[in-house]
């Protein structure tokens, strides 16, 4: 019965950081996601993603990134 109550809390720990995690991230890409050349907000599709090597110098980015095109005015940017 402790064993289970201990794998319980752990697996809700476990489950509330990685919640914390995909929240903050979707909360910084949220802020980069109006468009610089027309003003407009979280309206633009999706070109490409992917994920930045650590090692990656030339990009200068880690972790995931998404290229997007406005859908009101056509300007590209990364969001990463």
């Amino acid at each position: 019965m402790f064993a289970t109550i201990l794998g319980g809390t752990a697996l809700g720990i476990l489950s509330w950081n990685r919640y914390r995690v995909i929240l903050f991230r979707a909360l910084q890409l949220s802020e980069r996601s109006t468009c610089e050349g027309c003003g407009a907000h979280a309206r633009f599709n999706v070109i490409d993603s992917g994920r930045a090597e650590v090692g990656d110098i030339t990009e200068n980015r880690e972790g995931a990134w998404l290229k997007v095109r406005c859908a009101k005015c056509g300007h590209q940017w990364t969001m990463g």
